[in-house]
C-alpha cells in the first residue's frame, strides 16, 4: 500500500467504501472499513496501524468511537445518519436540537466541534450548544423548514479521561 492517497469515502463509520490512487496512479476501492482505516499518513500507513504503536485503546459503541491514550488524552467522534426535522423556528431560520452521549466519559468538559449537521443535500449547518463530561448538545440550522429526513451528524471532542 505504498503511496496510497485517499480520494473520497462514503457512508458512516464504518465507511462503506474508500477510493484511492495506488503508486501507479490506478484508482482502487476498499469496502467495509472504518474511519481509522481510511486515514493515511504521507507514507501510506493507516491511522489504525499507527495508533497500535502508541499506548492507545480504540473502542466504539452505539454512541460513537473513541481513542483513549495512556497519557490521559481522549478523543471521541461520532458520524451517523439520523432522521431529523428542522422545524423549530429560530429567528428567520429553523433549527433541530439533539443531545448525544459520548462513547467514553471525560473527566472534565472537553473541547468539541460540530463537523456536520446536514439535512439531505441542503446547505444546513451545525454548532455545539453545550458539553459536559458525558454529553454533547448540537444544534442544526437551516433557512428552510425541513421535515424529518436523513441528516448527517458529526462531531469530535478532545479532552482527558484521567
Amino acid at each position: 500500500m505504498d503511496n496510497i492517497k485517499p480520494l473520497s469515502g462514503g457512508g458512516n463509520v464504518p465507511i462503506k467504501y474508500l477510493q484511492y490512487k495506488d503508486a501507479d496512479g490506478l484508482t482502487k476501492t476498499m469496502y467495509g472499513i472504518t474511519i481509522l482505516d481510511a486515514v493515511f499518513d504521507e507514507n501510506g500507513q493507516k491511522l489504525s496501524d499507527i495508533l497500535q504503536n502508541y499506548d492507545c485503546e480504540l473502542g466504539s459503541n452505539e454512541n460513537g468511537s473513541y481513542a483513549k491514550f495512556g497519557n490521559g488524552l481522549l478523543i471521541c467522534w461520532y458520524f451517523k445518519i439520523l432522521s431529523i426535522a428542522f422545524s423549530n423556528s429560530y429567528a428567520s431560520m429553523y433549527q433541530a436540537n439533539i443531545n448525544l452521549t459520548f462513547p467514553h466519559p471525560f473527566i472534565g468538559v472537553p473541547v468539541a466541534a460540530c463537523g456536520q449537521f446536514r439535512w439531505s443535500s441542503s446547505a444546513s449547518w451545525g454548532q455545539v450548544v453545550s458539553t459536559d463530561a458525558t454529553t454533547i448538545s448540537l444544534r442544526g440550522l437551516d433557512y428552510i423548514q425541513r421535515p424529518a429526513g436523513d441528516t448527517d451528524v458529526m462531531y469530535i471532542a478532545i479532552g482527558k479521561w484521567k
